[in-house]
């Protein structure tokens, strides 16, 4: 999550807004996933009675979300969000001629052909969307 926080700290630095937002949103399925494999450690522990384990693992998850990181990321975020929703349709008229550039482009075109020829289903290997234009263009046409 450091490196995730800090690429996405120099993407806002260069004012690149869609993958400054694109990696804190790593961040956060991050965070998601950690969460959702606990469920699975809370049985095996207790099957397997590692009860030091056990209880290791509760206390990094009452600590899960005040991680430095996770909250840099978070207030990052918000900073990204808000400076988004201040200057909404001079970015949506610069983001918009782009993405649309893109969604027409071979590369989106091969990005889509490799999702559909792996078997696996890693959501971060199968990024549908590693350019992070499709995340920003929701926030874009998102109206507050």
């Amino acid at each position: 999550m450091w490196y995730e926080t800090e690429v996405a700290a120099a993407y806002k630095r260069m004012g690149d807004l869609r993958m400054s937002l694109k990696n804190y949103n790593f961040i956060e399925r991050h965070l998601e996933q950690i969460h959702e494999d606990q469920f699975d450690f809370h049985f095996y522990a207790l099957r397997k009675f590692a009860l030091n384990s056990y209880f290791d693992m509760i206390k990094m998850e009452d600590e899960l979300m005040t991680n430095r990181y996770a909250v840099r990321a978070c207030i990052q975020q918000f900073k990204c969000l808000d400076k988004l929703a201040a200057n909404r349709d001079t970015i949506k008229a610069k983001f918009d001629p782009e993405a649309d550039e893109y969604f027409l482009s071979l590369e989106y075109q091969k990005v889509l052909k490799d999702k559909k020829d792996r078997d696996e289903e890693d959501e971060y290997r199968n990024d549908d969307d590693p350019k992070g234009y499709e995340l920003f263009k929701n926030l874009v046409s998102y109206s507050m």
